[in-house]
């Protein structure tokens, strides 16, 4: 779960992996997200991601959205196959989605500049060995 969490706020941030960190950086980014995994706000989120993922259609697993509105678009028109009960439900649902991934960002500013700049198998590191 932590895994596809990551990648979900890849997405989000529009944060790709581009380059690689030193291993001072590198050793930072560890420490900055095992910290981060403990707090409040980023554990709020896990829960609210899980809550949220049981709301969406199964077949969803197999859409690739390229931008939020696709994403959006698309549960709107499928709502009768999601677990929400009608389209504001899912509008809210969305909207929270955003503001709690946004706050983990701003609250973990310094994790997520260096996570800008770490290679994809830096950041699978980072993760493989925390909690």
């Amino acid at each position: 779960m932590k895994y596809l969490i990551a990648l979900f706020i890849i997405c989000f941030s529009k944060s790709y992996c581009q380059s690689e960190l030193n291993n001072q950086d590198f050793q930072q980014a560890k420490k900055l997200y095992i910290e981060m995994v403990h707090t409040y706000d980023y554990n709020e989120m896990v829960r609210f991601l899980d809550e949220f993922k049981s709301k969406l259609p199964i077949e969803i697993r197999d859409v690739n959205f390229t931008t939020q509105e696709e994403f959006r678009k698309y549960i709107f028109n499928n709502i009768e196959k999601s677990f929400f009960d009608d389209k504001e439900q899912a509008e809210k649902y969305i909207l929270y989605r955003d503001e709690v991934i946004s706050k983990v960002i701003k609250n973990n500013s310094e994790f997520y500049e260096l996570f800008k700049k770490c290679s994809p198998e830096q950041l699978l590191e980072i993760m493989k060995n925390s909690p």
